[in-house]
């Protein structure tokens, strides 16, 4: 006898494709020649709210912490076995949630069936070294106090997380030069969330007071840490929290594979100085390095004075512009040390946290441009 039209599939799972010739080996296809890191898998599914919980933990991978699953504990639960219902009409369900308008009325409950094979995908994804994330299409915003309104915070969060967790990290195209103190001449701004302030962020290494407002957003900045000799001897992060420039350690060679052995550098955070759900960073660098390539940037010569080398446009003063963050940003040539200079007419122009130094300052040159201002003017 066939079964009921909505448990055949539980009935016939030796026929169906195999989870992982067919989807994973699949889905991974997709992307030839990319790091199976770069594919998240997320499934929004009929797991027991209660029980994602409990088999769920906080983990930190490149800095963000996610949520890792494990997807073994759940399918082993017994809201995951695939049964007949009394009626023998469908299978039981693994979550219900009441339908928010009427939670009273059980014929109106959202009900939702074991996803097994989602979660077999899920977990044939991860051994394979792509994100996986699970989430339950039970989740109710507030069920301990009646509201069943459908809530997926928790998977969009983790989502987000996953896909910050498996982006490349702050990986530099060319090195910068350490000041005599070891800094580098760069900063780190963080755009916090709605409703965040710099002040509470201070233990994560943040300076309290905000830097300026995006609208309602403020931004802070982020402490600067230096590693010692001994950290960079050792290949240890800094002690202190905030950011350091590494050029160092070991992570290099996993972090920023695509440069050459010789050209490996990132920004990364110490830990306890990740970001949070809903920020986003700038770095900005005015290193005194001097450029390498054909299009001119800071540093570049104008041999007497000469503007036309510093002059930009189409996609190389585009590239500019997006490098620094500055939608009007151009070079002008400083004659004095005869290089292409950062332009601006006030300190609002600079990245970097530099400052415009102009003839008020002492600058003998005809263009103000941006400096550091530990510099002698």
């Amino acid at each position: 006898n066939m079964p009921a039209p909505q448990r055949q599939c539980a009935t016939y799972r030796n026929v169906q494709y195999d989870v992982m010739t067919r989807y994973v080996d699949g889905i991974l296809a997709l992307r030839p020649g990319q790091r199976p890191d770069f594919t998240i898998f997320a499934t929004i599914s009929g797991v027991d709210p209660d029980v994602l919980d409990a088999n769920s933990r906080p983990e930190l991978v490149n800095g963000i912490e996610v949520t890792t699953v494990d997807i073994e504990a759940i399918l082993a639960d017994a809201s995951m076995i695939e049964r007949a219902n009394a009626q023998n009409n469908d299978l039981e369900p693994s979550c219900v949630r009441p339908n928010p308008m009427d939670p009273g009325n059980a014929n109106l409950d959202n009900e939702a069936y074991p996803p097994r094979r989602l979660l077999e995908v899920t977990r044939g994804l991860i051994e394979a070294q792509a994100g996986g994330v699970v989430a339950s299409i039970c989740q109710a915003r507030d069920a301990e106090n009646g509201d069943y309104t459908a809530d997926f915070s928790d998977a969009v969060q983790s989502i987000v997380a996953r896909i910050a967790a498996s982006l490349p990290t702050s990986c530099l195209p060319r090195p910068l030069i350490r000041g005599g103190d070891n800094t580098v001449f760069c900063q780190i701004l963080e755009v916090l969330p709605e409703g965040s302030s710099c002040a509470e962020q201070e233990a994560r290494g943040r300076e309290p007071e905000a830097v300026r407002m995006e609208g309602t957003r403020e931004v802070c900045r982020v402490n600067q840490v230096v590693p010692t000799p001994e950290n960079i001897a050792n290949g240890q992060e800094p002690s202190g929290l905030g950011w350091f420039y590494d050029d160092y350690s070991a992570e290099l060679d996993d972090d920023c594979f695509r440069f050459e052995e010789d050209n490996r550098q990132q920004i990364r955070f110490t830990t306890g100085a990740e970001s949070i759900p809903g920020a986003k960073f700038r770095l900005e660098c005015v290193s005194p390095v001097v450029p390498t390539g054909d299009v001119a940037d800071i540093g570049s010569e104008c041999a007497g004075g000469n503007q036309a080398p510093c002059d930009l446009d189409g996609d190389d003063l585009a590239s500019f512009r997006s490098r620094y963050d500055r939608e009007g940003a151009s070079l002008v040539c400083d004659n004095v040390t005869n290089t292409c200079q950062f332009a601006c007419a006030t300190d609002a122009d600079c990245p970097g946290g530099n400052v415009c130094f102009g003839s008020d300052d002492g600058n003998e040159g005809n263009n103000a441009y941006c400096v550091s201002p530990t510099c002698q003017f």
